[in-house]
């Protein structure tokens, strides 16, 4: 059977090629990372290149992918990981100009602990960055963009770039069970709409983050 399956790779090579091509298209409309289409992407190519006569349509595609809990489909990392995106995320020093005048520097942490107090200012500070905090139930959130601008210049140079920050985040989890949450409905961040990662306060807290009161 290794053999055959091997032999039948081999000579369904070029549909193989259309049926990666085709997925990643399929992968970039429904708003997926680059680095989704790669790994997944590539897996369902070689999986329909062995199953079929023909290369996949688009529609075929997309199906399958929708189909999924892409998520739980890639690659996960260490827990020193998680904590170290985060980390990195909320102690990220920008540049705060305020509506009376004057610029501050100010970490991420800095602002989203402020981001609960009278007055929209500091709420769209975050949003320009691809963040916002909600509160949910009687719980306090941190909202991550899946994909944004201003959090592919936090993450530049990272091993968390190009929206790879979302895979971590969403397998956050707190010593009390507490874990991240990826609702499919979109939020806006300063008239981008995008899906998020719904971070619970109780697992910033855990990082140490005494200016988030």
């Amino acid at each position: 059977m290794a053999s055959g399956l091997r032999a039948r790779m081999i000579l369904g090579w070029a549909r193989f090629i259309e049926n990666l091509a085709t997925y990643d298209r399929a992968m970039g409309g429904l708003g997926q990372t680059v680095r989704h289409a790669d790994q997944l992407g590539t897996i369902l190519a070689a999986h329909d290149t062995a199953l079929y006569d023909t290369p996949v349509t688009l529609d075929h595609a997309v199906a399958r992918i929708e189909g999924l809990d892409i998520d739980n489909y890639i690659a996960g990392t260490d827990e020193s990981a998680h904590a170290d995106c985060l980390s990195h995320l909320l102690s990220t020093i920008i540049a705060v100009e305020f509506t009376t005048g004057g610029t501050s520097r100010m970490t991420i942490g800095e602002i989203v602990g402020k981001a609960f107090e009278p007055g929209d200012f500091y709420q769209a500070e975050l949003r320009r960055n691809g963040l916002a905090t909600r509160k949910k139930d009687g719980r306090r959130f941190l909202l991550v963009a899946r994909r944004h601008r201003g959090l592919n210049d936090i993450f530049a140079g990272t091993d968390w770039e190009g929206g790879a920050w979302s895979q971590l985040f969403a397998r956050l989890k707190s010593a009390d069970g507490r874990v991240a949450e990826a609702p499919r409905t979109n939020i806006s961040f300063a008239g981008a709409k995008e899906r998020a990662v719904w971070i619970p306060f109780e697992i910033i807290e855990e990082q140490g983050y005494d200016e988030i009161e």
